[in-house]
């Protein structure tokens, strides 16, 4: 059965926490293949004011995903338009993969809600769920809400030992508004400054003004 894992997200940018998440849980749990789906509109938050379209953002996790085979980027929801309901992704998924066994990979303050997502009780049976740790301090947290979502759903959900890299999207944003590109791949920032996203400007110009959070 090929073992097929999603990391979903609006990736604003993508960052090298994200391919970090990607990377490990492959290691960890000997996924063949891990698609990389950026969202069209997410359900759930609003995108960032001064944000990339949709398809920059597509394009920037393609050029953060080059370096390993294992990592494929998909377009479904971007395609599909409207908001990116992961129900209706994996639903999709099942379709164009109907022997595969499906892992997601989610982040931590989305598992801790997911009970809460567009059809969780029927989502939580699409596929198993994987949450990647971003800090220490939550691993009891985490561990206790993948045993009621286990009780509650009778669902198949892990937490993922891998080592804990401390980033999100936000953060990036504020540190590129100080034209600190830590934590982005080199041609994820190469792009960045050559069409001017997040008002940075180009190859030429090293400053960015502030996009909001």
């Amino acid at each position: 059965m090929q073992q097929i894992g999603i990391l979903g997200g609006t990736f604003n940018p993508p960052h090298l926490g994200h391919i970090h998440a990607a990377v490990c849980a492959a290691d960890e749990l000997g996924l063949e293949t891990v698609l990389l789906i950026p969202d069209y509109l997410p359900p759930h938050k609003e995108t960032a004011a001064g944000s990339p379209d949709a398809h920059q953002r597509l394009e920037m996790v393609r050029l953060a995903a080059k370096d390993d085979p294992r990592l494929r980027v998909d377009d479904c929801e971007i395609l599909r338009g409207g908001k990116s309901y992961t129900f209706d992704t994996l639903t999709d998924l099942h379709a164009r993969y109907p022997d595969a066994k499906l892992t997601f990979i989610c982040g931590t303050d989305m598992f801790l809600t997911l009970d809460r997502w567009y059809r969780s009780d029927e989502l939580l049976r699409l596929a198993r769920f994987a949450v990647a740790p971003r800090v220490e301090g939550n691993l009891a947290e985490l561990h206790q809400k993948a045993k009621e979502l286990r009780d509650r759903f009778c669902s198949d959900t892990i937490v993922l030992k891998n080592p804990v890299m401390e980033l999100s999207s936000s953060e990036i944003r504020q540190r590129m508004a100080q034209s600190d590109f830590r934590g982005l791949a080199p041609q994820v920032v190469d792009y960045i400054r050559k069409n001017a996203l997040f008002g940075c400007g180009n190859a030429d110009v090293t400053t960015c003004s502030k996009v909001s959070s």
